[in-house]
């Protein structure tokens, strides 16, 4: 039988105007590793989309994020 970790995780990409958000699950197996997209949506970068954004992520604990310059910094 072989072992299998799955782990989920979300990865926000900042830009001025808008949150790019993924919900993905980390498959590692002893054949492979794969990442699984499960979904991708954007959001108003502004506290209704910040809300939005929150109750999209539910029970996605874990993610990353990055932002092309200072953007971060409001949604930190």
């Amino acid at each position: 039988m072989e072992s299998e970790i799955k782990t989920r995780g979300f990865a926000i990409d900042v830009s001025r105007d808008k949150l790019t958000v993924v919900k993905a699950e980390l498959v590692i197996t002893q054949e492979k590793r794969e990442v699984e997209v499960n979904e991708v949506r954007e959001f108003k970068y502004d506290n209704e989309g910040i809300e939005e954004l929150i109750k999209f992520l539910g029970e996605y604990k874990e993610g990353i994020m990055e932002s092309t310059g200072p953007y971060f910094f409001y949604l930190h």
